[in-house]
């Protein structure tokens, strides 16, 4: 399995999606989306996971990843070229599992 992203985590969303009025809050927001679509045109992984929940998550309990980046729309239309295949669950987490169409 290869990381696709060049983001190896989201750890600047929790400051910049608590202050959208500050404008290097909507940077960091943008800099994240288009990374994110970036990477899946270039890269076009097979697969993609998306974390649905997470009870060990407390710096963003309630944040949905996939609609956040849908909102984005060259990730949206990057996006339409996977079909989501399922779920994985354990404990303390699920997550969506997406392949290429």
């Amino acid at each position: 399995m290869i990381w696709a992203s060049k983001l190896p985590n989201f750890w600047l969303l929790p400051v910049a999606l608590s202050n959208p009025n500050d404008p290097r809050s909507s940077q960091v927001v943008e800099m994240v989306q288009e990374t994110m679509a970036t990477d899946i045109q270039r890269n076009q992984p097979r697969i993609i996971v998306v974390e649905i929940s997470d009870t060990t998550n407390t710096y963003m309990p309630d944040f949905e990843f996939l609609p956040f980046f849908l909102s984005f729309d060259t990730f949206k239309k990057q996006f339409m070229n996977y079909d989501r295949v399922g779920v994985l669950e354990t404990t303390q987490a699920s997550f969506e599992i997406y392949v290429r169409k």
